[in-house]
């Protein structure tokens, strides 16, 4: 009995150690290697409404194998009705870090810039850097205001190479659905 236990645990110790050398030279693959269906560029559009106010964004996400993440495109932000109305859409460069967790797409945002192209305000079409010079104001910039590493998070409901439909977790009011494409 006592050699059949010194043979049993010899063995189950050989065979730990055969795993470990094993996994030294074959490592198990890294988190965002599972992702490996984001990695890469993607249309991106979509808008939702809260407080009399609309935001809307369309452009070109790009999710890198690093856990790293771009954004350009356009924002706009508007509001108000017919003769009080205004619109302010901006270009807008975004960076920041991305992640899944358990079919949800989680995005923090290291640092965003904005230049305003675009401003309609009480029907009329207006310069942005005729109206910053002439009022000696600075236009809002999306994300002055926000903070460092802020996070937004995507539900996961279906995806392929070519699509991928998210549900927007909207912290503003209710959730929304969207559709990313591949560039």
């Amino acid at each position: 009995m006592k050699k059949f236990i010194a043979i049993t645990v010899g063995t189950v110790a050989f065979i730990g150690s055969c795993l470990g050398i094993y996994r030294a030279f074959f490592p198990l693959p890294s988190d965002t290697q599972r992702h490996e269906i984001i990695i890469g560029s993607w249309n991106t559009k979509y808008s939702y409404s809260g407080n009399g106010v609309t935001f809307s964004l369309s452009g070109v996400d790009t999710y890198f194998s690093n856990g790293k993440y771009n954004f350009h495109g356009y924002t706009t932000i508007s509001g108000g009705t017919g003769e009080e109305s205004f619109s302010l859409t901006s270009l807008t460069d975004a960076a920041g870090t991305w992640d899944i967790y358990d079919k949800e797409l989680i995005i923090s945002q290291n640092d965003i810039k904005s230049l305003p192209t675009k401003f309609f305000m009480n029907g009329k079409d207006l310069d942005p850097k005729y109206v910053e010079r002439a009022t000696s104001l600075e236009l809002p910039r999306i994300g002055s205001d926000m903070a460092n590493g802020k996070s937004q998070s995507y539900k996961i409901l279906s995806y392929n190479d070519r699509a991928i439909e998210l549900e927007v977790i909207n912290p503003y009011g209710e959730n929304f659905k969207t559709t990313i494409t591949r560039k």
